[in-house]
């Protein structure tokens, strides 16, 4: 950092240090965070590092949210654009933590059920970056069906097409069964989001209480046993709201395509690991079963 840098650099670089410092311990993070904000009161990602060591149901991940979103309220009135991509915050660096709090603020609303609040924020994230690098789409598409706002979802899975991640397939699937019944193509949809996430119908099918794995990664695939897990808390609401979708969904898993299409995702899962990291097929999956990306049951 060079000498004549500004106390608002200094401290965004004192927010990273907070962000690092989750894989050592709370108090490193705070540590770090009030070095931040001693530099920048307003600095949004200090605020942030906090909130992400808080459960977001939590008062004081809804504290802290709120104050990262004051902080990006008041950096928005100055952000800078890119000129190549003068639609999207994100397209400038500088920019990326005002997303992050709008993020932060939206899914700590939903959270403390606050729908519509939740709703407003996430589509104000849109906004500022259609690109949606954070993905709240994902969340987006499951609050709407979890309220049984079919239609929005519908437009938003519309705006983002056939997206091979669990939460957008699953969404894709109730949607379309949720607008016209057990059709073809609902099938079709259901079928394809099998073998997008083999593992989340496993979920699905199971207790709630019985679902009761810490999800601590930062890093999944898509098809994983790890993505499933991290998806299923906002995946779920959406199917329970729809019951009849649900027994569909069991009714079908018993059929032999969809059963295929399911093994089909698991060999997909493999044969991707193997030739990301130049692996046989056997060394893959030990390597994904250490990883916990599949379990000891599958392959």
């Amino acid at each position: 950092m060079p000498e004549a840098a500004s106390d608002a650099q200094r401290a965004q670089l004192a927010a990273y240090d907070a962000f690092d410092a989750r894989f050592e311990s709370r108090k490193a993070v705070n540590r770090a965070a009030k070095r931040a904000l001693r530099l920048d009161p307003d600095c949004i990602d200090a605020f942030l590092a906090q909130w992400q060591m808080e459960w977001e149901d939590s008062p004081k991940a809804l504290e802290l949210a709120t104050k990262a979103h004051a902080a990006a309220r008041v950096a928005l009135s100055g952000a800078q654009s890119a000129p190549i991509h003068d639609d999207d915050l994100w397209s400038n660096f500088s920019n990326r933590p005002i997303i992050r709090a709008h993020t932060a603020l939206a899914l700590t609303l939903w959270a403390h059920e606050r729908f519509e609040e939740a709703i407003a924020a996430a589509r104000e994230v849109l906004a500022m970056n259609p690109g949606d690098n954070l993905g709240i789409r994902w969340h987006l598409e499951n609050w709407y069906l979890t309220l049984g706002r079919v239609r929005p979802a519908r437009q938003l899975l519309r705006d983002y097409p056939d997206e091979p991640w669990a939460a957008a397939a699953f969404a894709g699937a109730l949607a379309e069964f949720a607008h016209s019944g057990p059709s073809k193509k609902a099938r079709r949809c259901l079928a394809w989001a099998q073998e997008i996430s083999p593992f989340m119908f496993r979920i699905l099918r199971s207790p709630v209480e019985s679902i009761d794995v810490p999800v601590t990664w930062d890093y999944y695939m898509s098809g994983s046993w790890q993505e499933a897990l991290q998806w299923h808390p906002v995946v779920r609401p959406a199917w329970d709201a729809f019951p009849e979708a649900l027994e569909w969904y069991l009714q079908m898993d018993e059929q032999p395509d969809f059963v295929r299409r399911s093994e089909e995702g698991v060999v997909r899962l493999v044969m991707d690991m193997a030739e990301e990291s130049g692996l046989s097929f056997p060394d893959a999956v030990r390597v994904l079963r250490e990883d916990g990306l599949l379990p000891d049951d599958d392959l």
